[in-house]
């Protein structure tokens, strides 16, 4: 596989991000970005996950005016880059993950920790996503420049020291400030842990509940055929019932009649 790396500015309160692209899932077509923050060679905050997105906006065009809908996804030739943070004394974790789709687009994932009578807790936030309204990639939009879709939501509550895992599609819902028009985000393969990583590796996951449902069991292309063979086995069932009734029905007519006619002579 080929790796992209990408090492983000450094800042006297933030670290080092490295960035990498995963060309392709095994068995899929999906680009999972993984990500991972350091201090001083040890893993701070790690994830992957790949994402797709629907963009609302209205479009208008020689006097006519639309709903529209952009849908892309993060792709292997994206150019993205990966900035973060990782907790210190006064500032909680985040990343900061940019991409180019024909403008320069961007997703912030805002990490926080919660204390609790059972246990102390991790989740996401607040999710930002920033893009450029124009004519490319965009088709005549009513407005152009910057928007900002965002969600402020504790999400995926974890227990601190373990990651969170979601193998399956996650829909996040943002909205921008002032405006109906959202913005759907899609994640799948997605792992994240912004606390207590030890010796650069994951801890043991809290899986999304959509992982643990068991598997929607469909027809096989056989099953028309087992039931037209279940329905002919009925059939011949019913046939077979229904004559055994009227022959023992006959024989039961045959005898009362001969019993009849010997006590009549």
């Amino acid at each position: 596989l080929f790796f992209f790396n990408v090492y983000a500015q450094r800042k006297q309160s933030d670290k080092t991000a490295v960035g990498l692209i995963i060309p392709e899932k095994p068995g899929t077509a999906e680009h999972v970005v993984t990500f991972s923050l350091h201090i001083e060679m040890q893993e701070c905050l790690k994830g992957h996950f790949h994402l797709s997105y629907d963009i609302e906006y209205f479009s208008s065009h020689q006097g006519s005016s639309s709903s529209k809908v952009y849908s892309s996804s993060i792709r292997s030739n994206s150019q993205i880059s990966i900035f973060g943070r990782c907790q210190n004394s006064t500032d909680n974790p985040f990343i900061d993950l940019k991409w180019n789709d024909g403008e320069e687009m961007s997703l912030l994932m805002y990490f926080s920790k919660h204390h609790g009578l059972t246990g102390d807790t991790w989740s996401v936030s607040e999710i930002e996503f920033n893009y450029i309204l124009k004519n490319d990639p965009f088709i005549f939009p009513a407005e152009v420049g910057n928007e900002t879709s965002k969600i402020v939501k504790n999400l995926w509550k974890t227990p601190i020291g373990q990651s969170y895992e979601c193998d399956s599609v996650t829909n996040v819902i943002l909205l921008p400030p002032g405006s109906n028009s959202k913005t759907y985000l899609r994640f799948t393969n997605l792992r994240l842990q912004p606390f207590q990583i030890i010796d650069n590796e994951f801890s043991p996951s809290i899986h999304c509940t959509a992982d643990k449902m068991p598997p929607v069991k469909t027809m096989t292309t056989n099953a028309p055929l087992i039931v037209a063979a279940i329905l002919a086995g009925m059939v011949l069932v019913m046939t077979a019932c229904y004559y055994l009734f009227h022959t023992i029905r006959s024989k039961i007519n045959y005898t009362q009649f001969t019993n009849t006619s010997y006590e009549g002579m």
